[in-house]
């Protein structure tokens, strides 16, 4: 199965719009406003590592693939990424921390690295 084929989920970016800076010449809190809707396929998985005090700590693992020519950068966010039968899967928000090229046979695309946003 294609890279693109296997982008069954739909992934909902929103941009931030906030532009004019205060008073004192600092930015102002983020205005976050639906963008696009685009394909994807995201996935997660964690692991657990130990650590030598005898704690541990979970780790996840969580990237998302877009096609090549989606309008996507690191200043967006997600807002949520659904199944084909419009059932969340990942609820957001979500930043993309890293955009990074692939290319699986003669299908580019681009690979995210993405981090849930505790609020």
């Amino acid at each position: 199965m294609s890279a693109r084929a296997r982008m069954t989920q739909r992934m909902v970016l929103e941009k931030n719009t906030a532009t004019t800076l205060d008073g004192f010449n600092n930015p102002p809190p983020p205005d976050w406003v639906a963008h696009i809707t685009i394909p994807c396929f995201a996935w997660s998985r964690t692991k657990t590592l130990s650590v030598v005090t005898g704690e541990s700590a979970r780790i996840e693992d969580f990237r998302a693939q877009v096609p090549w020519g989606a309008d996507v950068t690191e200043a967006h966010r997600i807002a949520s990424i659904r199944d084909r039968r419009n059932v969340i899967k990942f609820p957001g928000p979500i930043r993309i921390d890293t955009k990074q090229p692939k290319t699986e046979g003669a299908t580019k695309y681009w690979e995210l690295n993405l981090t849930r946003v505790a609020s």
